[in-house]
């Protein structure tokens, strides 16, 4: 699995996934409507790690301030996308 590694503007590291294939997303789109719940899915797909740790992962992004989250699910969008920069 290839890794991006980041960090937000205040300083939160963490990590994704670099691309997540059609037999993740598929599922996630075809069966929810809801886009907040579609995009609160793909992030806890994507995201692989939080302050340099892999536990709760997901429960703890939705812990961070709104603009560390809104940035870690924009990084998300341009994985899903195929937009996602190349190196660091």
């Amino acid at each position: 699995m290839q890794t991006k590694e980041l960090t937000t503007k205040s300083g939160k590291k963490y990590s994704i996934k670099s691309y997540l294939t059609f037999d993740e997303v598929e599922p996630v789109l075809g069966s929810i409507e809801d886009k907040f719940k579609q995009s609160a899915k793909l992030i806890e797909l994507a995201l692989v790690s939080l302050e340099d740790s892999a536990e709760n992962v997901y429960a703890r992004a939705r812990q961070l301030p709104v603009y560390d989250y809104n940035e870690i699910a924009a990084e998300v969008t341009k994985a899903i996308s195929g937009n996602f920069p190349q190196g660091n």
